[in-house]
C-alpha cells in the first residue's frame, strides 16, 4: 500500500514554496498550486514567504495577507483578520472563522 504524503515532511522546513510544494505529493501539490496560482493574481504586488512553516502572501507594507497549507485530508486557505476585513462584502454568506 503507498502512502500519499499530504503533509510536508517533519525535521526539514522549506525555506520557499517551491520547497514546500516539492515536498509534497498530488493531489496535495496540484491543489496548493492552483491556490498559489489564484493567489498571484490578485494582488499582484504581494510577495511569497514562508511563515510559520507555510506558504504566506505578503503585503509589500508587510502585512501578511494569507496563508495556505496541506494537511493529511485537506488544504487550508487562511486569510488574515485585515484581509478578512477588507473583502467583507465578497465573503458575506461564507462560513468564516472568527479570526481568519
Amino acid at each position: 500500500m503507498h502512502t500519499v504524503r499530504m503533509t510536508p515532511p517533519t525535521g526539514s522546513r522549506p525555506t520557499t514554496i517551491d520547497e514546500y510544494l516539492a515536498a509534497l505529493e498530488d493531489p496535495a501539490r496540484t491543489r496548493l498550486a492552483e491556490l498559489r496560482n489564484l493567489v498571484r493574481e490578485e494582488p499582484p504586488e504581494a510577495t511569497e514567504a514562508i511563515k510559520w512553516g507555510d506558504p504566506a502572501f505578503v503585503h509589500p507594507r508587510g502585512t501578511i495577507l494569507l496563508v495556505i497549507s496541506a494537511h493529511k485530508a485537506h488544504a487550508n486557505f487562511t486569510v488574515t483578520p485585515s484581509a478578512k476585513e477588507a473583502f467583507a462584502g465578497e465573503l458575506e454568506g461564507l462560513e468564516t472563522g472568527k479570526g481568519a
